[in-house]
């Protein structure tokens, strides 16, 4: 890190029991990571969490990496309220921009967000929002609309997603589990379609790929978190009676990953 520096009127926290009370706090750092430059800030405006009653003003985190490839996030947290051992945000927001080579992906969602500190958990619910994808081959914008949930327990560190969209007239949903304490599938992931054709998501998400192989010269994408997740398992069903185009039948199909 090349340099931090943080200012504010008062900040009290209290790690034993969660508890936070800032005034006109200001963090800002940058330095390098792997050679590529990266600015971070939060700001803690006025905010009184773990305190009979919890309020604030909006809490906003920022981050951003320049090099090969770019990144920028911004994440508020507005609407707090609650008290003693539960904490509420009626909006979160998480906006995210990337650009790799030709590619760039620009991120958009918003929820409201509840946590106990008893349980250590966070649920994120009412989740909206849409993914757009650009090629920079001349294609036009893949857009995917976003809804779902996510809850995540920090003292177990398991993660639990719902996600939903569409693709033209295809309904998708998705649900994954996240447990690093299993030996084997920590993580388990299943996706419903009402139907499928298979020629149309070729025609949308092959530019993507093509872009992504021309990122890495060509080369066939390793994936390098397998060691990480023994024996992920990935499940994809079509629903009865739905159709599969392209010379397909509608089944059931699972895949592992070893």
């Amino acid at each position: 890190m090349d340099a931090a520096h943080a200012r504010g009127t008062s900040l009290e926290f209290d790690a034993s029991r969660f508890a936070l009370a800032s005034t006109g706090v200001e963090v800002n750092a940058k330095g390098r990571i792997e050679g590529e430059s990266f600015e971070a800030g939060l700001a803690l405006p006025e905010v009184s969490i773990g305190h009979p009653n919890n309020r604030g003003k909006p809490i906003e985190l920022s981050a951003r990496i320049r090099g090969t490839r770019e990144l920028e996030l911004k994440l508020s947290l507005d609407g707090i309220s609650g008290g003693g051992h539960t904490v509420a945000a009626s909006r979160i927001t998480v906006a995210a921009d990337s650009t790799d080579g030709a590619l760039s992906g620009a991120l958009r969602l918003s929820g409201a967000l509840s946590a106990d500190l008893d349980t250590a958990s966070i649920h994120i619910s009412q989740i909206t929002g849409a993914l757009s994808i650009e090629t920079g081959t001349g294609q036009p914008t893949l857009k995917l609309p976003i809804t779902g949930s996510m809850h995540v327990g920090l003292a177990s560190g398991t993660v639990d997603t719902e996600i939903g969209t569409r693709i033209e007239s295809s309904e998708w949903r998705s649900t994954a589990r996240y447990d690093p304490s299993l030996q084997q599938g920590r993580l388990s992931v299943t996706v419903n379609a009402d139907q499928v054709d298979l020629d149309r998501l070729l025609a949308l998400f092959g530019p993507v790929a093509t872009a992504l192989s021309s990122r890495d010269g060509g080369a066939p994408h390793q994936a390098s978190s397998r060691s990480a997740l023994p024996g992920a398992r990935a499940t994809i069903s079509v629903n009865p009676g739905a159709s599969v185009q392209s010379n397909s039948r509608s089944e059931e199909h699972t895949s592992e990953l070893q």
